[in-house]
């Protein structure tokens, strides 16, 4: 009688390191949409308005840190898939 433990299927570090490169992908495109979408919205919502006037915005700066993470999740991606094809 053998006392081995056996695991139904245990992944190997390449499948799991490809699911961490979906994931950050997933977030970082998704990040990178949501932000452009943002975008197109305050741009309507400034086309629309009557007096315009220029006025620094702190929203860019946001969409700005919000499109670099969305790219750093995107690399990120990139880097966990080449990884796991080494392995």
């Amino acid at each position: 009688m053998s006392l081995q433990a056996h695991f139904p299927q245990v992944p190997d570090l390449a499948t799991l390191l490809n699911l961490l490169a979906l994931l950050c992908a997933f977030t970082g495109g998704w990040l990178l949409l949501a932000t452009r979408w943002r975008v197109m919205q305050a741009k309507a919502r400034q086309a629309g308005e009557l007096a315009s006037t220029v006025v620094a915005d702190p929203a860019a700066q946001l969409n700005q840190a919000f499109y670099r993470v969305g790219f750093a999740g995107l690399g990120a991606a990139l880097l966990f898939s080449w990884i796991s094809r080494l392995l």
